[in-house]
């Protein structure tokens, strides 16, 4: 059996505004939760934050390394870096801010999975990762044009031949902190899972929260209609847990971005712009013209606009 893996947690690249400082001090409160919770397990070796901002993450728990950014960030030179300095057997990667909600047992989980001898990944999402555990580590020595940890799983079973197993899609597994609007349904819900830290963050921020009741009272409608446009996971609205009511989904092409192609891999369709159309039928139409189809205007309850339903 192999030693216990070391966490990796990448934290920065935010801050400037009110608002985006809001988020960042966020993000760095439920990557220190979510690192105290791994360690407190026993199931780690010790854990390792990257970050541009040292000073905004503060005393790290211990048995916590903070290595600071040198130069210009690119994202796979970066976790190559830290993953030859510390030689870890094996790791998991988080970006900061997400998965703020992972519980004990799951990371518990994440860890045994990487106890054998096996060359495998396990991420929460395999084609937009924020979450990879991987063993060995040095498999990511084996990589080449990763521009973000969203390509990371794809790239580890494409370029590498890894065997990726995906986590069950369960709140914890897929909420993470990527904007005010994020804030504001934690501190709505007051979810049990956020860590000490989060919370105490969350309370000392001022944060209308009216919009998201209404959209709450919406979406556990099951009479209600919503149009929910952009990032859809195409699960929303399917078994084991479809919304109740009934959403007319408008989707915009996942990650927005045209699929990586790689030197030396045949090229599978032609790379084209991402499609928004709720954007292009608003130029065309009017915002005001724009309809659900065969719904009453008066049970159409709001539109929410989504990044990660």
């Amino acid at each position: 059996m192999s030693g216990p893996p070391t966490l990796i947690v990448f934290l920065g690249g935010m801050g400037g505004s009110a608002v985006e400082e809001n988020v960042a001090r966020a993000r760095a409160a439920a990557a220190l939760d979510t690192i105290e919770r791994a360690l407190a397990t026993g199931a780690y070796a010790g854990a390792v934050i990257t970050t541009d901002s040292p000073e905004a993450v503060g005393p790290p728990p211990d048995a916590v390394t903070i290595d600071a950014d040198e130069g210009p960030f690119r994202f796979l030179d970066r976790l190559t870096e830290v993953v030859r300095r510390y030689r870890p057997e094996s790791f998991v990667y988080l970006g900061g801010g997400s998965l703020p909600l992972l519980s004990a047992d799951e990371l518990v989980g994440l860890a045994r999975a990487l106890a054998g001898e096996e060359e495998v990944a396990v991420t929460n999402n395999a084609y937009s990762s924020d979450l990879v555990a991987v063993r060995p580590a040095d498999a990511v020595e084996r990589l080449r044009n990763v521009d973000s940890d969203n390509a990371l799983a794809r790239a580890l079973a494409e370029d590498v031949g890894l065997t990726v197993h995906s986590l069950p899609r369960t709140v914890s597994t897929q909420f993470d902190i990527d904007s005010p609007a994020d804030l504001a349904v934690l501190k709505l819900t007051g979810h049990p899972q956020a860590g000490p830290r989060l919370r105490a963050c969350l309370e000392g921020l001022d944060l209308d929260l009216e919009p998201h009741r209404r959209v709450a009272d919406v979406l556990t409608d099951p009479e209600g209609q919503v149009l929910v446009s952009g990032r859809v996971g195409s699960h929303v609205g399917r078994p084991p847990r479809p919304l109740p009511l009934g959403p007319r989904l408008l989707r915009a092409d996942r990650g927005a971005v045209p699929a990586r192609l790689h030197p030396g891999r045949p090229r599978r369709r032609r790379s084209r712009p991402a499609r928004r159309p709720l954007p292009r039928l608003g130029r065309a139409h009017g915002p005001h013209r724009v309809r659900l189809a065969g719904a009453r205007p008066q049970a159409v309850g709001g539109i929410l606009t989504a990044e990660n339903v």
